[in-house]
């Protein structure tokens, strides 16, 4: 029996495999995790994800065997729970819709409604949505005057200098639900054109009815790769878990070609490479060889690199505030890099949603001696 009733992560690699290859390696994948495995345990988030993938592919590989019955009814489960999570989104999406606001659903939520609707949403699942920048003060408004309250200090007078450089915020409900309301889909490129070209290509669909928007399969690939992990934790077995399940549901829809332009021309080839590595060595080479070659020989500026690296330090503290620069940096680079040293308090003060501009220093020490005190 595995001790603490948790899977380690050295059965996550057979279980990817067991759910996602549909051949010979498949199966022997499944003989070796199954073997490992006592299935009373309770496993990590990341691996109880696959059980329901899992399930689909034994079933198309025909094979036999009484786990099956167990997988069968944790799959039935999903769905129900997931029907129980959008049924509770319903009031929130409507008030939206109503009010000429269209929202488009973000990661779990999206995957699940979209993609895989056995998808696992666990309890706490958090409603992520996307709306278009011109409307993200509109939306603020909405969501606090229906009973939807900030997590952070959110000042009326500086909720629109906020949304100029800011790019998600937080709200919770008076039971406890939450609500992350993104105005920008990527926090490294706020800027309206780029979202409007994620718009131009979102699918609508309807959660109960209520019209809502989710992103094409090239955009959800993207944006599962590359999101930001300073809103959602995602291990790379994670977001290699979400990518797949997209490849899998789409995978002739997925523009391959759009995909590596988009990483070149918002400067993300690293984060996409990291995941389509993870990948390629895990799952047998799923991406195809051109596209991986091309965006392997895409060239990668110094800042990028080092960008890529403080963003994914171990240092907390470290790791929050290059995301903060970068995501400032990128917004200026055509200016000095001493003009953006200068302008840097400036934005922090806006970010941190700061009356004053003699407040930023006390603030930054008081959110590093946050994170130091918080579990990564």
């Amino acid at each position: 029996m595995i001790e603490n009733k948790f899977w380690p992560e050295s059965l996550q690699k057979p279980l990817l495999r067991a759910a996602f290859l549909p051949n010979e390696a498949g199966l022997q994948a499944w003989e070796l995790w199954k073997s490992q495995v006592n299935m009373d345990d309770h496993p990590d988030p990341g691996s109880f994800r696959l059980l329901p993938p899992l399930y689909r592919n034994l079933q198309r590989l025909n094979v036999d065997d009484p786990l099956l019955m167990k997988l069968k009814g944790i799959v039935r489960q999903r769905w129900y729970k997931n029907q129980q999570f959008f049924r509770s989104t319903v009031p929130t999406l409507q008030q939206l819709h109503q009010a000429g606001i269209e929202p488009l659903l973000l990661y779990g939520p999206a995957l699940a409604l979209y993609y895989h609707s056995d998808y696992t949403l666990d309890g706490g699942t958090v409603l992520s949505i996307l709306v278009r920048p011109e409307q993200a003060v509109k939306t603020i408004h909405l969501l606090q005057d229906s009973g939807w309250v900030s997590e952070a200090r959110l000042p009326q007078s500086l909720i629109e200098p906020y949304t100029t450089v800011g790019f998600m915020h937080l709200f919770q409900d008076s039971i406890q639900r939450r609500l992350q309301l993104h105005w920008h889909l990527l926090p490294e490129c706020c800027q309206s054109e780029v979202d409007a070209s994620f718009w131009q290509e979102a699918l609508l669909t309807d959660v109960n009815d209520v019209p809502v928007y989710v992103l094409s399969p090239t955009d959800q690939l993207l944006h599962i790769c590359v999101q930001d992990t300073s809103t959602v934790e995602m291990t790379p077995f994670l977001r290699a878990i979400d990518a797949m399940l997209v490849i899998e549901a789409a995978k002739d829809d997925i523009d391959w070609n759009r995909l590596i332009a988009q990483a070149r021309q918002y400067h993300l080839t690293l984060p996409l490479l990291h995941i389509f590595d993870y990948l390629q060595t895990n799952l047998d080479n799923p991406i195809p060889k051109d596209i991986y070659q091309q965006l392997r020989a895409t060239p990668v500026a110094r800042w990028q690199r080092i960008e890529f690296k403080s963003k994914n330090s171990v240092n907390i503290v470290s790791r929050r505030l290059s995301r903060l620069w970068f995501n400032y940096f990128r917004r200026n680079t055509k200016r000095s890099v001493l003009a953006n040293v200068a302008g840097f308090p400036k934005y922090l003060q806006q970010y941190w949603r700061l009356k004053s501009f003699w407040e930023v220093p006390g603030q930054a020490i008081s959110a590093a001696q946050a994170r130091l005190h918080q579990p990564d």
